[in-house]
Formats: C-alpha cells, structure tokens, sequence
C-alpha cells in the first residue's frame, strides 16, 4: 500500500468516526435535554402557546422548551408568557432552523412547510393547527379613493405585509380575479412590515393593499382607510398552520413526538369540548387570541383529531406554482406522518 493511499483510508476512518460521534452526541444528548420547539404568535398557532403556558407537556412527561423570536433583539428566545415582547418570523426561518437543527421542530404555515418539500429538507409533518375561515385577511383603499370596479385601479400602488411568502401571492390573485395582470396594470411592493405598511398609508405613499386583521383594527380607528372587499377571493382554509420535526427528530425520540402530540391534541380536545371557551378571557393566553379582534377577524378552526389536510396542502401547492413561490410539484405525502395525529382519536 502506497503512503498516498494510507492516507486517504485514515482520512476516511477519522472522518467516518467523527460523523458518527456526532450522530450519537447529538441523538443521545436529546434524551437528556429538553425537546425545543420555534413558534411565532397569531391566531393559528396560539393553541400551541396555551398547551405550552397550560403545562400540558409536563403533564405527558415531555419536557419542552418554546422560543419565539424577541422584538428587540431579533434573536429567537424562551417565551415568557408575554406577547407583546415577541413578533413574527418568517416560517422559512425557522424551516431552515430546524433542518439544521438548532431546534428540533416548530410551528410554520403551509407555504413554509411547502418550500422544506420542494428542497428536499429533512423535515415532516406531524399534525395540523389552526386554519382561518374567513376574514383573516381584507383588501384595503385610502380612505379618499372611492372607485366603483377594480378596473379603476389600474396605475395604482399596492402593499403586501410581511410574513410568508404567500402574501404577496393573496394580492396578487385578487387583481387576477378581477381580469387584471398583476405585473403590468399595477404596481406592488412586497414583504412589508407592519408598522411600516400603516405609515405608508397614512401618509398616501400606497393607495391600499391586503392588511391582516390586527392592522384592519388600527386602520379603521385612525379613519385612514376602509374595507374595500373581504378576502373571499381565495379558500382562506389555504392558510394554515402546521407543526414540523426534523425527520431524525422524529425516527430516533419517536416517543417525544408522541407524548408532544397527545398533550396538544388534550388541550385542544379541552377547547372542543367548551363552547363558551373563545368568549372566556379569564385564562392565561386568551387575551391574544380574542382581544379587540374578534370584530375584524373570525378566530381560527381547528380539526380534532388534527391529521393534516393533504388535499388542502396540495391546492396550495398549485396557488404557489402558478405565481412562482415554488418552481416544481411535489409528492407531498412522503413528508407527512398523520400516525401521531391519528392515534389520539
């Protein structure tokens, strides 16, 4: 044996066990350490924040860690039963996350959890949350522009919020049912904050756009813009949220998996089972859900037992393809695992 390839088979074995050291720190370290979890706050996810603020993980022996991203930092943090100190992120975000795993699973919208499929990240889903029903989203005008058919918005400015990818896609769409192209009759500037999006309102550098329910409220008292249509244009179903796991997460803790899944699927069994649940404001994590919404935005559903809709998945894998947010279709069953889900029936 030549010194060159000696060398190159020692290379191979030193490599090859660290690999596998590494797989075994990491794996086994699990077992030993909390299972963490990387959610934002909406309406959709909040049933997440309330098994989590209502000890329903201890109560299945799963220690979980919750982190959402701090308004002030940027950096992603343990909640600490405080919403106003944390904000969205990008579900994309915390896709990448996970399947690099800085944290083993987490809470995104379908658009997100689309995008790990169409690349091929190691990544699943495990159970559906909260999907919207109506009113979760309206088209807005100034308030000093009155038209009579969106034809007349032809030359007009137009915002989408920041969040997922697929806001801009609900804009986007409405001018495509109205007969019009998007990319020619209108102009439309993407991904824009919340505060920002109010501002530029305000001060008429945008003629409207499509507002999420929060910032409808706060539109509507400063008189600086009305509702011009409802978001009936699209299923708003299609807006959904879903909880994901690195798939080695899931092959090797399958009972942490378990144990996350049956305690969630209590908690909402819980609220199922109370009618007056959403209009009672007495309990921890409630306020956010209901708040001074519930006039602007209709409180998300929920399925119980919460397996995930595929063919809501796979209609809004068309939407995506259509306006360019993902590039090819996708076997999205090979990145579902309904089993936890449906063994709490």
């Amino acid at each position: 044996m030549n010194r060159r390839l000696a060398i190159i088979i020692i290379s191979f074995i030193v490599l090859s066990g660290l690999g596998i050291a590494g797989w075994f720190y990491y794996n086994a370290n699990i077992v030993n350490r909390d299972t963490t979890l990387a959610a934002f706050p909406n309406k959709r996810n909040s049933i997440i924040y309330r098994t989590y603020l209502g000890n329903y993980f201890d109560g299945e022996d799963v220690k979980v860690k919750l982190y959402s991203k701090d308004l002030k930092s940027g950096e992603f943090k343990i909640f600490d039963n405080n919403f106003t100190n944390f904000g969205e992120t990008s579900g994309r975000d915390i896709i990448q996350k996970i399947a690099n795993k800085e944290f083993d699973g987490g809470v995104v919208d379908g658009g997100a959890f689309l995008f790990a499929v169409n690349r091929n990240l190691p990544i699943a889903v495990v159970t559906g949350l909260g999907y919207n029903q109506a009113l979760n989203r309206n088209f807005i005008l100034r308030k000093d522009i009155k038209i009579g058919s969106p034809g007349e918005m032809k030359g007009m400015t137009f915002l989408s919020q920041s969040g997922s990818q697929e806001e801009v896609m609900y804009l986007k769409e409405f001018f495509k049912s109205a007969g019009m192209d998007p990319a020619v009759d209108v102009k439309i500037i993407d991904q824009v904050n919340s505060a920002k999006s109010l501002e530029l309102l305000k001060e008429k550098k945008v003629d409207g756009g499509i507002y999420k329910s929060r910032d409808i409220e706060t539109i509507l008292k400063e008189d600086t813009g009305y509702v011009y249509r409802q978001m009936d244009w699209l299923d708003p179903r299609l807006n959904f949220s879903v909880l994901v796991f690195n798939q080695d997460f899931i092959k090797n803790h399958t009972d942490k998996v378990e144990k996350i899944i049956r305690a969630y699927g209590k908690r909402l069994k819980y609220e199922k089972d109370r009618p007056d649940f959403q209009k009672n404001l007495s309990e921890t994590g409630v306020e956010f859900v209901i708040g001074d919404w519930k006039e602007i935005g209709a409180l998300p559903e929920y399925d119980y037992p919460p397996v995930v809709n595929v063919d809501r998945l796979y209609q809004l894998q068309d939407l995506e393809i259509k306006y360019g947010v993902i590039n090819k279709k996708a076997r999205i069953e090979d990145y579902i695992n309904n089993s936890f889900a449906e063994s709490i029936r």
